[in-house]
């Protein structure tokens, strides 16, 4: 039983991952002091408490 948990722990941990790293290729906003991205607006960095969050320049879809 421990190992069922321990790799459904697993495959949940990848699941977060992977869409965090969805999210931050479609984010509107990113701080230019440590490159988190953000798909709101915020003040500040929840990361590291800059107070620059600038709008990401749009990527073009490959066509």
């Amino acid at each position: 039983m421990r190992e069922l948990f321990t790799k459904l722990g697993r495959q949940v941990e990848q699941f977060k991952q992977d869409v965090d790293a969805a999210a931050a290729e479609n984010a509107d906003y990113e701080c230019p002091a440590c490159k988190a991205r953000f798909v709101v607006d915020h003040e500040e960095c929840p990361n590291c408490g800059s107070a620059e969050i600038a709008p990401r320049e749009p990527t073009q879809e490959p066509g």
